[in-house]
């Protein structure tokens, strides 16, 4: 120390100078702030092209504000810059900051950048590979859209079953974690890709969580609860607040056999002594497996209630626990797939000869056509070439060589073919591409008046007749920004950002690599409103998506219904809405039946209907086209035959893949579609209507999203607007005695 303090009060010192420049150095480098315990996705796993939750701790001098950037790939490889809120370090030097992103290659690593005052630290790099586990000591890895993902609270026999079995038929497709609680559990974020939750009725949940619960399970989640002794905890939690579903009292049973009806050809159960067991109102949800299962609707999200504990014998050693664990998610498992084509994975490795394989894959199609613009098939590009290899090939040698007999004018004539090419493929560019911004857009909006939630999914696609950066923004139409009821909002502003296909082909998420380099970079708002600098090429097309999300809204004031079922599954009653604008090609989904109007007439704001007044037909034949309810021309009757027997994945009906895509499940899922459903498009409604819900269909020519490029508005150009409303219904219960109803067996 003192040969430190003699060199440093010696200006010219060449020690001292060292010293000095290593001891600033090393001050200023501990003041960096730092990143650490970096926890991505679900312990570790996430599905790319998802917004999925990321939680990372900042450590510094106290006081410093710090901006945490996530430096990201899409798609293209072109490195994404998503800003995070500045976060200002408390007096202990450390914060925990949460929030999601976005990645848009599988397995490309995850880059976390500070800035300090402008000036950017160190970047810590995160592989998702599974070549690095996170702070939660699990495996890193990025998995594709269609994989599920399962979180188990304690150890649940036929869940653990379910699990092996999957595996064995389909392996790496199912992620799933056995956790003590829910403390690990990200919920508290609104991201996306985590599609179960096993939950004993006797777990610890505060009001924080079960509020978290609340908001996943209603944008589409999967919560399964089993009961037995846990009744009075249920009832004295938080989650008794909400949950549409609930046990009315604790009671016993011994007779499981009614849970055969939900696995048939299971083996049989034994129970020698009385078993807690949850007593349900049989007034509220469904009933299943006798009165042991009662079945709900939360939002856009199913809560099932199981009466009796899986951990317990019989059940805990029950031979088709595995059966029964997937009927009460109400997932089907691979073993169950009837198509033919064997596991998902097997599937994954064949020749598809469409190159589609998700409904996002076909959404991403049906945007990418444009009015002028009139793209040369492959075919016509392979004859070019052929026609340009011939004519520098054998026809100039044989014209030149055997006719002529001059082969020095080979120096002409190359010159000469190779330009002349070059022109014709330059116009015949330049006439088939258009020379105007022009944009396609596809929009569903989601309405839920009994949480009073809004949903709001847009996909936008705009032509560029220009290379050149775009700045884009987007923010809720002003016809959806309704009256709160008074209760807290809690909404998701606006979330715009790349659209892609999940495919391993050109420009899809699922091959492998990292950020290119030589491609341009741009930003993404720490609000997520905004990309800036967003690169498009000459004659190329942007493709984006957006989503948010509105609560605590007055929802009454857009839609009116006086909905009941006598007794006999039939629909009764009146609908009337005040949406912005007709409600076009509507009809209203209640069990296996839609009802359409007879005369296929809009339905205009503050005009009410009856279901006496409608038509009705088989819900999967109004979704499947086979009878079609649409009016493609204006004041005249459609034909009520089309043939759609076999669901064409190259279609760009964007009306029927959004029916299809609502109601999936009602129409035969994969074994129909062969398509799977990406992660993050809107929820699948096909159990609604089984759940004391109707489901309201239509198309708005609204915009649900504003959006604006480099400042103006978006051109207008083809936009549909798709509306999916959940409304209640009262059921009400037949005597013996009453004579069945007239229309039961009439003939739509």
């Amino acid at each position: 120390m003192r040969l430190l303090a003699d060199s440093l009060r010696r200006p010219l010192c060449p020690l001292g100078c060292v010293l000095l420049i290593i001891g600033v150095s090393t001050s200023a480098l501990g003041q960096t702030p730092q990143v650490s315990d970096v926890r991505v996705g679900y312990q570790g796993v996430f599905k790319v092209g998802c917004w999925s939750p990321l939680e990372f701790t900042i450590s510094g001098a106290a006081g410093t504000t710090v901006q945490p950037i996530l430096i990201l790939p899409d798609p293209d490889g072109s490195p994404v810059e998503q800003l995070w809120p500045e976060v200002t370090l408390p007096a202990s030097g450390s914060v925990t900051t949460q929030g999601v992103f976005r990645l848009g290659r599988l397995e490309a690593a995850l880059r976390i950048q500070l800035a300090v005052a402008g000036k950017r630290g160190p970047i810590d790099v995160v592989p998702t590979n599974g070549s690095r586990r996170d702070a939660s000591g699990e495996l890193v890895r990025s998995v594709p859209q269609h994989h599920q993902i399962w979180w188990i609270v304690e150890e649940q026999p036929a869940y653990l079953s379910a699990i092996q079995i999957w595996q064995t038929s389909d392996p790496g497709s199912l992620h799933a974690f056995v956790q003590t609680d829910l403390d690990g559990l990200p919920l508290s974020q609104p991201a996306e890709g985590l599609d179960l939750i096993v939950l004993p009725a006797h777990t610890r949940v505060d009001a924080d969580q079960s509020q978290a619960l609340s908001r996943w399970v209603q944008r589409g989640g999967r919560l399964v609860m089993p009961l037995g002794d846990g009744v009075e905890a249920l009832q004295s939690g938080p989650l008794n607040d909400w949950l549409p579903v609930r046990p009315i009292e604790q009671g016993a049973t011994r007779d499981l056999v009614s849970l055969r009806e939900l696995v048939p050809k299971s083996s049989s159960l034994k129970v020698t002594a009385d078993m807690p067991a949850a007593v349900f109102d049989p007034d509220r949800g469904r009933m299943l497996a006798g009165r042991l299962v009662s079945r709900g609707a939360y939002g856009w999200g199913l809560v099932t209630l199981l009466a009796v504990r899986l951990d317990q014998a019989p059940l805990s050693t029950w031979q088709s626990g595995a059966q029964l664990a997937v009927a009460l998610a109400d997932i089907e498992p691979p073993w169950q797939e009837q198509t033919g084509r064997g596991t998902t994975a097997a599937y994954a490795n064949e020749l598809n000869p469409t190159g589609v394989s998700t409904f996002q894959s076909q959404l991403v199609n049906s945007l990418d056509q444009f009015a002028g613009v009139s793209r040369s098939s492959h075919w016509v590009v392979l004859a070019m070439l052929a026609a340009l290899i011939l004519a520098i090939g054998p026809l100039d040698y044989l014209v030149i060589q055997r006719f002529l007999k001059f082969p020095q004018l080979t120096w002409i004539t190359l010159p000469v073919i190779l330009l002349g090419f070059c022109w014709f493929a330059w116009s015949s560019a330049k006439a088939t591409n258009a020379r105007t911004l022009s944009t396609q857009r596809l929009e569903i909006l989601d309405l839920d008046p009994q949480t009073g939630t809004l949903h709001g999914y847009s996909w936008l696609s705009f032509y560029s007749p220009q290379t050149r950066r775009y700045d884009i923004t987007a923010q809720v139409a002003p016809d959806w920004t309704m009256r709160q009821t008074g209760e807290s909002e809690d909404s998701i502003p606006p979330r715009v950002s790349w659209i892609a296909r999940p495919e391993q082909g050109f420009r899809g998420m699922y091959h492998t690599g990292s950020i290119d380099l030589n491609r341009p970079r741009y930003v993404n708002s720490a609000d997520h409103t905004r990309l800036t600098g967003y690169p498009v090429q000459v004659w190329s097309s942007g493709m984006l998506d957006c989503s948010w999300e509105r609560t605590g809204l007055d929802l009454n004031q857009a839609i009116s219904a006086e909905l009941e079922d006598p007794g006999f599954g039939r629909l009764r009653g009146s609908v009337s809405h005040q949406l912005p604008g007709e409600l076009h090609d509507w009809f209203v989904v209640y069990r296996n039946f839609a009802y359409f109007p007879r005369d296929f007439a809009p339905l205009k704001p503050g005009a009410s209907i009856t279901m006496e007044q409608c038509r009705s037909t088989l819900l999967e034949n109004a979704t499947t086209g086979e009878t079609d309810i649409r009016s493609s021309i204006e004041d005249e009757r459609p034909l009520p035959i089309t043939p759609w027997k076999v669901y064409d994945p190259l279609s760009r009906d964007r009306e029927m893949i959004t029916r299809v895509m609502s109601f999936h499940t009602a129409v035969g899922g994969r074994d129909y579609s062969h398509l799977f459903r990406a992660a993050h498009t809107a929820p699948d409604c096909s159990h609604l209507p089984h759940l004391r819900q109707v489901v309201l269909f239509g198309r708005l020519t609204t915009p649900v999203t504003e959006f604006t490029i480099d400042g103006e508005p978006i051109p207008e150009g083809d936009h549909q607007t798709f509306v999916r409303i959940a409304l209640p219904i009262t059921r009400g219960t037949l005597s013996p005695d009453t004579p069945a109803s007239p229309d039961l067996l009439k003939i739509p």
